[in-house]
């Protein structure tokens, strides 16, 4: 009876304790971010500098940021919990959902205030490529295993649009590691075709590797792409991550540089990218 009683005072007590008092109690001194490599460190530290500054400020912490070398990486650290929070692309994240327990909480807002990108397949203008048709026989470019529109998104188009097989229809198939990497390999001709996300080909200036969108050509656009976004753990507390939505989606870039804000993300938001990631893992089934 004693005990009951003071679990009952006990319970009262908490009802009445503010949620930001409860979520100081369990916010550590530290968490660690993750990024998957879309762009190299030095950009993706540029990118997202002000955002970090702000949620450091807004949960009294410190954020260390982890920098991957693949996608698949970045997954791989949240599941062996060397990572709390993670920025994702859109296939990164379903695996990472998968695999790692990751709880997708904010997405990206473009400049343009829209909350999505497009797969392009870009080619060198003086090359004479100028249509799909011209790419056969040429050498092609994925990004990452892992990337939505370097990977995922050209693959469902060479199988469900084109009814090409890439391995075949190309003389050359390889992955440059980054959507960076493989502009960079236009620009230096070791690839005649790359398939890459719009929102990076348009940064490219802003950033610190070289792209002069005059001298591209898009011979392929996806429909839209849900934006990139940020997850956490599954496990870690309920208020913590409370905490951590009001903190990164409190933001928003006043300077207005590299994208507007965030606003809220949900798992289901992804589902459509889950369908053709599970039809792509069926047809690699069928072709081995």
């Amino acid at each position: 009876m004693l005990r009951q009683g003071l679990i009952f005072v006990l319970s009262c007590f908490l009802c009445h304790i503010p949620l930001s008092t409860l979520a100081e109690s369990v916010i550590p001194q530290k968490l660690v971010l993750g990024f998957i490599p879309d762009e190299s460190e030095s950009a993706l530290r540029k990118r997202y500098g002000s955002l970090i500054t702000h949620v450091e400020k807004q949960l009294k912490v410190t954020l260390e940021l982890r920098f991957a070398t693949e996608y698949g990486g970045t997954i791989t650290e949240m599941k062996d919990k060397k990572v709390d929070i993670a920025y994702y692309g859109p296939k990164s994240y379903v695996e990472a959902s998968e695999q790692a327990g990751a709880v997708a909480f904010a997405r990206i807002l473009s400049k343009d205030g829209s909350e999505g990108y497009q797969s392009v397949i870009v080619t060198l203008k003086d090359s004479g490529l100028k249509q799909f048709a011209d790419l056969k026989g040429k050498r092609w470019l994925y990004t990452d295993p892992n990337s939505t529109s370097g990977t995922l998104i050209p693959n469902m188009f060479f199988y469900l649009e084109a009814h090409i097989d890439p391995a075949q229809y190309f003389s050359h198939v390889g992955y440059s590691g980054s959507h960076q990497n493989s502009i960079v390999a236009l620009e230096n001709r070791t690839a005649d075709a790359v398939a890459v996300s719009d929102n990076l080909l348009r940064r490219g200036k802003e950033n610190d590797w070289s792209v002069d969108a005059e001298k591209f050509i898009i011979v392929w656009r996806s429909e839209l792409i849900p934006n990139s976004l940020f997850a956490y753990r599954q496990d870690l507390p309920d208020d913590l991550k409370r905490a951590i939505e009001t903190a990164f989606l409190s933001f928003r870039d006043e300077k207005g540089l590299e994208y507007n804000g965030l606003v809220p993300a949900k798992d289901e938001d992804y589902s459509f990218i889950r369908k053709m990631l599970a039809y792509q893992k069926r047809l690699a089934a069928r072709q081995h």
